[in-house]
């Protein structure tokens, strides 16, 4: 819930976090995951209270990277403590 309230906008293929960000007034992207009811929970509800659907490849482009990010290997970036640190760095509440 801290990451969510500190966005400035909330890009993702989670559902509970869409709907967090509804809930916030936040700038919400929703698109298709692993999960197939995304589409049908957004267009039943999320999408009458502001969140916008996107297509996965539509997605890339609102998700800016740092240039820490820019920098690491993948194997790197996947780890979870190096994730920790990275959020760390950029002042997200945990």
């Amino acid at each position: 819930m801290k990451v969510h309230l500190h966005a400035k906008k909330i890009v993702t293929n989670r559902t509970h976090s869409s709907v967090i960000g509804s809930v916030l007034n936040k700038p919400t992207y929703l698109f298709n995951g692993s999960y197939h009811k995304n589409r049908s929970i957004w267009t039943e509800t999320l999408q009458d209270r502001g969140v916008k659907w996107l297509e996965p490849e539509e997605a890339i482009g609102l998700v800016e990277k740092s240039w820490l990010d820019k920098l690491l290997p993948n194997f790197l970036k996947n780890s979870w403590k190096v994730k920790q640190v990275f959020l760390s760095l950029q002042k997200v509440p945990q």
